[in-house]
């Protein structure tokens, strides 16, 4: 894969032109153009289709030529999805390894501001692709309450991820800052990974607004993520994280803000009862009423 050409697809800043020191934008203000962040997650997909296209174009001329050479498979599948998963340690961790930067230095000014939305999502959600995504329901639930696009906050753009300190606090204190938290649940799956836990939380203890924005494709979908989570859901002491000593962190951080785990899992259960579309708010079940 060729960084250098999703650099320039996606219209990142030389590295010749950039330069980095963690204390040049506050972590809390490292916000990023929704739309650029959507047309990034593109030009990578758009360069992978591109290594594809070329593969099948030597692989058909080598069947009927003798001077073409049989084509290198590329080394990512055809149906790669473009989730942060993916992303920061192929395309994230190249990109700034010189500059030892999160990816939002790279970003030209214009498409940088103060963010007005924290994401929090799990990193195994490709970020584009059907109306199941993570960013298609930001974006359908947020262009009505902006002017142009917002200016997002996301971890792995804007958090340098050469760096792995307190994150946690880290987390707490962003989400205090901005004060408007997005949680784009395309399934249960946010419900099992403890930093989402910890931002919701988070954006709880901060008095920070909440949005929960679901899919929601079609009526037949409102109340299906509130059911697996009313069914599954046990203990944020059940919920993973990649790094194992991030969990420790996360639940000493919570028994520290709420007292115990018993009633974080109660804080919990009482914010996904009120944001989560219930069976009930179905529109045949409210037609009833």
């Amino acid at each position: 894969m060729d960084i250098n050409a999703i650099a320039q697809k996606s219209g990142l800043l030389p590295e010749g032109e950039c330069s980095w020191q963690e204390n040049d934008v506050p972590l809390r203000s490292r916000g990023v153009s929704l739309k650029w962040l959507y047309d990034f997650s593109r030009a990578v997909e758009s360069h992978l289709n591109d290594l594809w296209k070329q593969f099948d174009y030597q692989d058909r001329a080598n069947r009927y030529f003798d001077n073409v050479p049989e084509p290198v498979s590329p080394e990512f599948a055809r149906d790669q999805a473009i989730t942060p998963a993916f992303l920061v340690p192929n395309v994230i961790l190249p990109l700034t390894r010189k500059l030892q930067s999160p990816l939002y230095a790279r970003i030209p000014s214009e498409h940088r501001g103060k963010p007005n939305l924290f994401v929090s999502h799990t990193w195994s959600q490709g970020l584009i692709g059907n109306g199941f995504c993570t960013l298609a329901p930001i974006t359908s639930s947020f262009h009505k309450h902006y002017d142009g696009d917002p200016y997002v906050w996301i971890d792995f753009v804007s958090y340098n991820q050469h760096l792995f300190e307190n994150i946690a606090a880290d987390m707490k204190a962003v989400i205090s800052s901005i004060g408007d938290v997005c949680f784009p649940l395309i399934d249960a799956a946010p419900f099992s990974r403890l930093w989402c836990l910890w931002e919701i939380l988070c954006a709880h203890v901060t008095n920070s607004e909440v949005n929960i924005c679901e899919p929601a494709q079609s009526a037949f979908d409102m109340g299906f993520v509130y059911g697996i989570f009313t069914e599954k859901f046990r203990s944020v002491a059940d919920a993973e994280t990649t790094v194992p000593k991030d969990k420790r962190e996360i639940l000493d951080a919570m028994i520290s803000t709420f007292g115990s785990i018993d009633q974080t899992d109660e804080h919990l259960r009482k914010l996904v009862e009120r944001g989560l579309t219930k069976d009930s708010d179905k529109p045949w079940n409210k037609a009833r009423k």
